[in-house]
């Protein structure tokens, strides 16, 4: 989804006749680039979570085990 937010807003920027409009276009499709995670980054999370809830008696695990899942959660849903 973020990826097509990119274009679009890329493609706005591109049309608009207002320099500050595209400006800010782009500014706003350069941040959602940057807070767009790979691939690999999603896959590097997963195992992550994996790891931390094979450490079942300790509860600091858990906890960052539980962080990341939402973390994934999260980004699945925008």
């Amino acid at each position: 989804m973020s990826a097509d937010l990119v274009e679009r807003l890329r493609a706005s920027a591109t049309q608009a006749r207002a320099l500050d409009r595209a400006a800010l276009l782009n500014e706003a499709a350069d941040e959602i680039e940057r807070r767009t995670l790979t691939d690999a980054e999603r896959e590097a999370i997963r195992e992550a979570v994996g790891a931390y809830n094979d450490n079942d008696d300790d509860e600091d695990c858990a906890k960052i085990a539980a962080t990341l899942h939402g973390l994934l959660k999260r980004l699945q849903g925008s």
